[in-house]
C-alpha cells in the first residue's frame, strides 16, 4: 500500500512537474511573441509617421501647383481682358474717326 501511495505520489509529481514545465515553455513563446509583437507595431507607428510626412508633403506640393495654376488662369485672364479692351478700344476709335469723315451719299 505504502509503495502504491509514493507511486501515485511520484506520478502525480511528475505530471505537476510536467504541467509547470509546459506552461513556463508556453509562457516563454507567450513573451517571445509578445516582443515579436511589440517590436512589429514600433516599425508599424514608424511607417505611420512617415506616411504621415509623405502626406503633409504632398499636400503642400498639391496646394503649391493648384496655387500655380491658379496664378496662371488668372494671368490669362488679365491678358484676355486686356486684348478684349484694346479690341474695344480700336473699335470705338474707327467708330469716331469714321464719325469725323464727312459723310458722301
Amino acid at each position: 500500500m505504502e509503495q502504491e501511495k509514493k507511486k501515485i505520489e511520484k506520478t502525480a509529481l511528475e505530471s505537476y512537474e510536467d504541467k509547470i514545465k509546459s506552461l513556463e515553455e508556453e509562457n516563454e513563446k507567450r513573451k517571445a511573441e509578445n516582443i515579436k509583437l511589440k517590436s512589429k507595431e514600433v516599425t508599424l507607428l514608424k511607417q505611420e509617421a512617415e506616411l504621415k510626412e509623405k502626406q503633409e508633403e504632398m499636400n503642400l506640393q498639391i496646394e503649391k501647383t493648384l496655387l500655380k495654376g491658379q496664378k496662371e488662369i488668372e494671368e490669362k485672364a488679365r491678358a484676355k481682358e486686356r486684348e478684349s479692351f484694346e479690341l474695344e478700344k480700336i473699335k470705338l476709335l474707327k467708330q469716331i474717326d469714321d464719325n469725323k469723315k464727312p459723310q458722301t451719299d
